[in-house]
């Protein structure tokens, strides 16, 4: 008995750390499956607590009871919060397994049972759904590392311990080895456990950051990001970009300065537009001219909405597009349409009823004069009029000299 209380004080401060460890972790990042796990050491250190004062009292009954619906509570929290990481769905023993189990333990408690004959099917019972829940550990695809083995085997481990229990617990020799080895196997279990969730967490970090670079570094833009002075504290990788005439590729190279790159009749208007994003928060709207890795003056369409800080200097995230080919259609599109109006304006045309004289031919104009209709359409219009005569005409005012041929 001189070394069950020391074995039970070790035993009941293990879980004690590791609640705080767990509980702390759930609170963070509110993962259920960290709250299961944080329940089941808190029944885990209370249950040894009130060992200790039964133990202390001599009450054997009331140690009976305590010791296997702690067991009882603590292993059923344990074993949801391992099917909640792994995704899945808890086995239907476990559900009818706790109730039957919590009934024996009223039937064995008014009946006073033995400690053994209360224990074993209890803890027999607990024993099967923690190798259950290793074996499904072990077999999961849904993890890949190291921890999953030690995760695995721990709660096997911690399941064969349930199963000799019992017969350990029941013996005053053996008792305090039982509580020093269910101290050690907590320790083991639950980091197991935690290295699971921080390797877990670490795949996810990775995979995100896969799609995250692939993401960044097959859009046909530049995500940048630059402090309020113009700095690149980062840029993607410049891309490609191609056309059925050219190829450019634009980037914003780190540590240099957005500003240095611009064309100098476009510096001024870039600065008025960057120093109002920082200073009055109005989005960034930029156009204007970059030199290209190949040395040629292309144009980029800059944008960012908002800026943030960090250790009290501002920063703000943007995307760089390039629109040279753009900027060339519609300089073509403004050459043509000036073309155009040209032409246009010099183009005279005549529309409308015209007051002809049916004799003569005259035209009446918008002030009421009659004139040769070649002056009126002069007037009018850009023709010009070369006179001849017709071969009709000339055979009636020239009768003697023209002869017309057959």
């Amino acid at each position: 008995m001189e070394w069950t209380v020391p074995a039970l004080m070790y035993g009941m401060t293990v879980p004690f750390f590791l609640a705080i460890i767990n509980l702390y972790f759930y609170l963070r990042f509110k993962e259920r499956f960290l709250g299961f796990w944080a329940i089941s050491w808190i029944i885990l250190m209370v249950r040894g607590s009130l060992m200790v004062w039964a133990i202390s009292s001599g009450n054997d009954g009331i140690i009976a009871i305590l010791d296997n619906s702690g067991a009882i509570g603590s292993g059923l929290s344990l074993i949801l919060g391992v099917y909640s990481f792994l995704g899945k769905k808890a086995p239907r023993l476990l559900t009818s397994g706790t109730i039957l189990a919590f009934v024996w333990l009223v039937i064995a408690g008014i009946l006073d049972y033995g400690l053994l004959t209360l224990s074993f099917p209890i803890f027999s019972f607990l024993s099967i759904v923690h190798i259950w829940a290793g074996l499904d550990v072990l077999k999961s695809d849904a993890i890949r590392h190291i921890g999953k083995h030690i995760a695995g085997w721990a709660l096997i481990l911690w399941g064969l311990h349930k199963l000799d229990y019992p017969f350990l617990n029941t013996s005053v020799r053996f008792a305090p080895f039982c509580y020093f080895i269910g101290g050690l196997l907590f320790l083991i279990l639950s980091a197991s456990l935690l290295l699971l969730y921080i390797e877990s967490i670490k795949d996810s970090l990775q995979k995100s950051e896969e799609r995250y670079r692939s993401l960044v570094c097959n859009i046909p833009d530049i995500v940048w990001t630059a402090d309020s002075a113009g700095s690149i504290v980062y840029s993607s990788a410049g891309v490609d970009m191609t056309s059925t005439t050219s190829s450019a590729k634009h980037a914003f190279p780190e540590s240099a300065n957005k500003f240095s790159m611009v064309h100098p009749d476009d510096l001024g208007n870039l600065r008025r537009c960057w120093d109002d994003f920082f200073k009055n928060g109005h989005p960034f709207d930029a156009e204007y001219r970059i030199k290209d890795s190949s040395d040629h003056w292309i144009w980029v369409h800059d944008k960012a909405l908002s800026t943030y800080s960090v250790n009290g200097r501002k920063y703000a995230d943007g995307i760089s597009s390039e629109i040279t080919f753009r900027k060339k259609a519609e300089e073509e599109r403004e050459g043509l349409i000036i073309q155009l109006n040209e032409k246009i304006s010099q183009i005279k045309t005549l529309s409308g009823l015209l007051p002809i004289c049916a004799s003569c031919k005259k035209i009446r104009d918008d002030q009421g004069y009659w004139k040769q209709i070649e002056s009126y359409i002069q007037e009018h219009s850009d023709a010009t009029f070369s006179h001849g005569v017709c071969p009709e005409c000339a055979a009636k005012l020239y009768p003697d000299y023209y002869h017309p041929k057959n």
